[in-house]
């Protein structure tokens, strides 16, 4: 009998432990079921809207800055912005990284309207990285706008921003504005041509290498739409 009342008592016991273990697995199949997809929902909710407000934050931001410069500054500005975020997207930038190189582009010379009669316009670069670095959604492009006249292999219009190693997002600012100023500024080259030979004769010394290649197949892509004959030219000489 006692040895019949052990044998019940360790399978009451067993089962109650069965029981308890399925009902664990239950609550863990329900939260892995349930739960992680409404985090995963949740999360992703928080991420677009984060990066929503981030948009918004860095559209004010260039709103009001282009809001000081004049017609021609505005244009440049616009057009270094826009090509400058097409190199990045050809050299396969992250989308974050491609929206804060087209802000940086908006904002390479902001520093020109920070008035300081100490200093000549050649410190715009600094003035406009130290703004900038104030923000922290614009912190990470300071150094960017600071080098955008900093040519490829370090030399510098300010010996004191001379530098062994540009960065790559910089580079990028240097050749769109590079361009921009070839062919809308007041040494217009006559011909898109003319610019990009320009750009290859200059890249290794003035211009990063790597983003003169984006560069190159950047306008492969937009000459059909301008002369034919250009597309052939730019195309030979990106190979």
């Amino acid at each position: 009998m006692k040895t019949r009342n052990r044998f019940e008592q360790h399978v009451t016991l067993l089962a109650v432990l069965a029981a308890l273990w399925m009902y664990a697995w239950i609550g863990l199949v329900g939260i892995l079921v349930i739960g992680l997809p409404v985090c995963m929902f949740a999360a992703l909710r928080l991420w677009s809207r984060w990066c929503a407000w981030r948009a918004a934050y860095l559209d004010a931001i260039v709103t009001l800055a282009l809001n000081t410069y004049g017609s021609a500054e505005r244009k440049h500005a616009e057009r270094v912005a826009e090509l400058s975020a097409a190199l990045a997207g050809e050299m396969r930038f992250s989308a974050r990284k491609i929206a804060l190189i087209r802000a940086a582009g908006y904002l390479h010379d902001i520093g020109k309207h920070i008035k300081d009669d100490l200093v000549d316009d050649r410190w715009h670069v600094a003035k406009g990285a130290n703004l900038v670095s104030r923000l922290p959604i614009l912190s990470e492009t300071a150094d960017w706008i600071r080098h955008h006249h900093t040519w490829h292999n370090g030399v510098s219009c300010l010996a004191s921003l001379a530098m062994a190693k540009v960065p790559v997002e910089a580079a990028i600012l240097v050749v769109a504005e590079h361009f921009d100023t070839s062919t809308h500024g007041d040494a217009e080259c006559a011909e898109l041509d003319n610019a990009v030979d320009d750009i290859r004769r200059r890249t290794g010394t003035q211009l990063h290498p790597a983003v003169v290649k984006a560069f190159l197949a950047v306008m492969l892509r937009q000459s059909p739409q301008n002369n034919s004959a250009s597309a052939s030219r730019i195309g030979h000489q990106s190979l």
